[in-house]
């Protein structure tokens, strides 16, 4: 019965239950570039991340950083999303660096 119920949460539209998936830089780095390239793992993943504190300090520094950024991700003004994509790589690099995971650039010249 609980498996059931919990499946039907999952599924509705009108409950969403928080995912932690980000729990080392290793998983930070990945989701990062999972959103840059537009291939969330689900419709929330991001918003999970970013909408709540993480329990590891590592993370949650970077977090803190990249928050304040959420509104220019999704801006009108394609100059303000190209500096949030742009600062949001430069910390994704950083804590790619620490855990040798090769460093990402990303073209922000207009398309």
């Amino acid at each position: 019965m609980l498996t059931r119920m919990r499946r039907w949460l999952r599924g509705t539209r009108h409950v969403h239950l928080r995912e932690n998936r980000v729990t080392d830089l290793r998983s930070l780095v990945k989701l990062v570039d999972r959103f840059i390239d537009g291939r969330l793992e689900y419709p929330l993943e991001w918003d999970d991340f970013i909408s709540w504190k993480n329990d590891n300090p590592g993370v949650e520094a970077i977090r803190d950083r990249i928050a304040g950024l959420e509104p220019l991700f999704f801006a009108k003004d394609r100059g303000d999303r190209a500096k949030a994509i742009e600062v949001l790589v430069s910390e994704r690099n950083r804590a790619a660096a620490l855990v040798a995971i090769p460093m990402r650039h990303v073209d922000l010249s207009p398309q």
